[in-house]
């Protein structure tokens, strides 16, 4: 036998044996990212370092949005708050460490068939911020609660401007400021998902315009009594 035909029937065995090898190891599951806003107030966020330009994009309080739809190509994520003035006084914060952890995570068996959601949980202004990483399953992960739907439909502007701008100020103040002190009074984002819960089965829309207009009077309250949101 000469050298050629034993250099090809190797060649042939190790690409056979290669082929049975990836055959039994499992697919790489490709995986979203998600930021879940739960801070209290708007944020945003860009992939990339801190120091370099990119697009940023902002996540309203009680807002889901997709960071990308292949969670492997994300290597940087950077997150600030934003509001008047945050550029200055809140500079983005690097998650390069967060996302690192994501990866390693996406390999281990009970997370190949799911996708990662990045909750920004309430902090204070002095104080790092407050990250929980959870792992979803993709059909519960791509789909907002029908509560969630309207109050966006809302702020959107679904009832006037009026309407949007009550709801939006009700679902962005930062109520840990005031919690921590008082914790008997409510969070009136929690109450005004309750009476949107409410509205879906009864569709009593005057009601629930009643409910938003003193929950917002509720909110001119809070801010007497309490100081205004801080910025991060």
């Amino acid at each position: 036998m000469n050298k050629f035909i034993i250099k090809t029937l190797v060649t042939v065995a190790l690409f056979t044996v290669n082929n049975i090898f990836n055959a039994m190891m499992p697919m790489v599951e490709p995986y979203k990212i998600y930021i879940e806003n739960h801070y209290g107030a708007p944020i945003k966020f860009k992939t990339a370092p801190p120091q370099e330009l990119a697009q940023e994009i902002g996540v309203a309080n009680m807002e889901r949005v997709l960071v990308a739809n292949t969670g492997y190509t994300v290597r940087n994520l950077s997150i600030r708050t934003a509001g008047i003035g945050s550029s200055y006084l809140s500079p983005f914060t690097d998650l390069t460490k967060d996302i690192q952890q994501l990866h390693r995570e996406s390999s281990l068996d009970e997370n190949i068939y799911k996708n990662a959601v990045i909750i920004i949980k309430p902090s204070k202004s002095y104080e790092n911020w407050n990250i929980q990483i959870n792992w979803e399953n993709k059909i519960n992960t791509e789909e907002m609660s029908p509560e969630e739907e309207m109050i966006t439909e809302i702020m959107n502007g679904m009832w006037g401007s009026e309407y949007a701008q009550k709801v939006t100020a009700i679902s962005s103040y930062q109520y840990y400021d005031w919690a921590n002190k008082i914790g008997e009074k409510p969070n009136l984002n929690d109450l005004l998902f309750r009476y949107v819960a409410t509205f879906m089965i009864d569709k009593n829309e005057p009601k629930l315009k009643s409910m938003i207009n003193k929950l917002y009077q509720e909110l001119d309250t809070y801010k007497d009594l309490f100081a205004s949101p801080k910025s991060k």
